[in-house]
């Protein structure tokens, strides 16, 4: 038998293994068993008479606010327990009459309309100024002819002048890697 647990260690293991679940799957039923100790009639005192002072303090609070604002009896504690109201009652009520109908003042007309007319003019002045600013906008974005590089055919730049412009830098380089040789060759 000792030769057997000596070349058999893992099964050794296994069944250490084994009785160690077994226990702790057994430990909390154990655990539940046990009954519940009696509560200490002293804490439950402490209990209560915490409650109590809680309840006189409370009070005595809503006392000393109803003394402030006047009212000759204090409020009353609000209760733990809601009443139970009675169901709403429902009453149905068939009119024969149309409802009114809003009509506003004469006055009030008058208000409104003169309003919405100063908004109007306000709103067209905000708009002429918006196109003013948009045609200044565009004479900035606008470059001149004098100045644009674009506008002459590349034929007539030299190829310093070429290299200067964006655009056309960034066309070469494309024609370049194009063009040319491979990278996988170069």
């Amino acid at each position: 038998m000792l030769d057997w647990l000596l070349k058999h260690p893992v099964m050794i293991f296994l069944i250490i293994a084994a009785v160690s679940s077994l226990f702790k799957k057994l430990k909390p039923e154990l655990d539940e068993e046990k009954p519940a100790p009696p509560p200490d009639p002293r804490a439950l005192q402490r209990d209560f008479q915490e409650i109590e002072r809680t309840r006189h303090i409370q009070e005595e609070i809503r006392r000393k606010i109803a003394e402030r604002r006047g009212a000759a009896t204090p409020v009353a504690a609000p209760s733990l327990v809601r009443p139970v109201a009675p169901a709403p009652v429902v009453v149905v009520r068939h009119q024969s009459e149309e409802p009114p109908v809003y009509e506003p003042e004469k006055w009030m007309d008058e208000a409104v309309l003169e309003r919405q007319r100063v908004l109007a003019e306000q709103m067209a002045a905000l708009q002429a100024r918006r196109t003013a600013v948009n045609r200044e906008a565009q004479a900035v974005r606008a470059p001149d002819a004098k100045t644009t590089v674009a506008a002459k055919p590349l034929r007539e730049l030299s190829l310093l002048q070429n290299l200067r412009n964006a655009r056309s830098l960034r066309e070469a380089i494309i024609l370049r890697e194009v063009l040319g040789p491979p990278v996988a060759l170069r």
